[in-house]
């Protein structure tokens, strides 16, 4: 088995403070504007979580009416608190997230078709905030696309395209499964979990290392028969397994 590339810095998932930026009196928060998703004639500004600033997306409030959770928010917004011309909505949830949620409802809204792939945050946006929203269609998208790249069945398990292969429906990156992995965890995702651990199996580091990046994955119970995570990646993934011995995880 070829040597992996090296690891990119870990992404971390934006839990910050509170999003609303207290500004001096008298002066304008400071926000990030979006590059894609910032319309100077929009009619609502939302303010999602980043780093160093919040990013503020400056869209039609039209976008965001196939959510009724989103919807009733916007009924309780306060018009004195304004941006850019327009009232805001503060979402606690990761910028890059939101901006897959704006992709796949432009989608909807314009009728064009989103990409063959799309980036690994913008699916995990598809499915997160599909459940948070009420936006079932979008939350299938980004399930359809996980389960994709790491099947749930062992028989689709060699089947699946290669890393470097266009039919990927998930921009490839390398060491992303340990994203994926703690993203099953904390979504409870049985049907990827598994995979995305076996494919932890190339990096040959030791069990702390491999699991100390994704806090999520000691602490969850990622399988169906009620294994704890850590014994298992022990077990099977820094033993070497082979997919024939994954069957009993894989077929859940």
């Amino acid at each position: 088995m070829s040597s992996p590339s090296p690891r990119p810095a870990k992404r971390q998932r934006e839990e910050s403070p509170p999003l609303k930026v207290e500004a001096d009196e008298g002066l304008v928060p400071t926000y990030e504007h979006h590059e894609l998703f910032f319309y100077n004639d929009g009619n609502l500004v939302v303010v999602a979580q980043s780093e160093p600033l919040p990013t503020a997306f400056k869209i039609y409030r039209g976008l965001l009416a196939k959510s009724t959770v989103l919807e009733e928010q916007l009924a309780r917004l306060d018009d004195a608190v304004t941006y850019s011309g327009a009232p805001v909505l503060f979402l606690n949830d990761p910028a890059s997230y939101v901006e897959g949620m704006l992709r796949w409802l432009s989608s909807k809204m314009f009728d064009f078709s989103l990409p063959k792939q799309a980036e690994l945050d913008d699916v995990f946006g598809y499915y997160e905030l599909g459940v948070k929203y009420g936006l079932d269609d979008m939350r299938e998208e980004g399930l359809s696309r996980l389960t994709s790249c790491y099947p749930p069945a062992l028989s689709d398990y060699e089947k699946r395209p290669a890393h470097d292969s266009p039919d990927r429906t998930i921009t490839d990156f390398p060491s992303q499964e340990f994203d994926v992995a703690a993203f099953a965890a904390r979504h409870g995702l049985h049907l990827i979990a598994p995979v995305a651990l076996y494919d932890c199996c190339v990096y040959t580091s030791p069990l702390d290392d491999l699991v100390g990046d994704c806090d999520d994955i000691t602490d969850t119970a990622l399988f169906s028969d009620g294994t704890e995570p850590r014994r298992w990646v022990q077990e099977h993934v820094l033993k070497g397994a082979d997919s024939s011995e994954m069957q009993d995880y894989i077929c859940m």
